[in-house]
Parts: C-alpha cells; sequence; structure tokens
C-alpha cells in the first residue's frame, strides 16, 4: 500500500490552487468593475467599445470590432 505524501506537499497543492483561484477571480473583478465604470461615463454608442477593449486586453487578437454596416445604393430605370 502506498504511503501518503507529506502534509507539506498537500498544503502546497492547496495554495497552488487557492493562488490560481484568486487570480482568476481578481481579473473577472477588475472586468468587471472596467465596464462598469465605462458604462457610467461613456454614451450609449461606445459601451460596445469599451466591452471590446476589455476583452483584447485580456485576450489580445481574439475579438474583432463589428463593423458598421454600409447602405446599399440601389439604381432604377435605364441607364
Amino acid at each position: 500500500m502506498p504511503e501518503a505524501p507529506p502534509p507539506a506537499v498537500n498544503q502546497r497543492e492547496q495554495l497552488r490552487r487557492f493562488t490560481a483561484t484568486v487570480a482568476v477571480v481578481a481579473a473577472v473583478v477588475n472586468a468587471g468593475l472596467f465596464i462598469d465604470s465605462a458604462a457610467s461615463q461613456a454614451p450609449a454608442g461606445q459601451i460596445e467599445s469599451a466591452i471590446i477593449a476589455a476583452l483584447s486586453s485580456l485576450m489580445p487578437g481574439s475579438v474583432h470590432p463589428v463593423s458598421t454596416p454600409t447602405h446599399a445604393v440601389v439604381v432604377t430605370g435605364a441607364s
């Protein structure tokens, strides 16, 4: 029967998991505060840009801004 690892190893693993969890929670809270701050200060049209900027800062290259739709030119009648 294998022996149990020493308690120090278990404590290190628990501390590593706790530290990783705290880092993820801190990043989520930071993004939430950034979005809340942007929403309270920016007009409605700029909120989407602020969200895209926050996501782009966390994952560069993963988010592309939505392009503005263009209006088609329709020509009727004889040319």
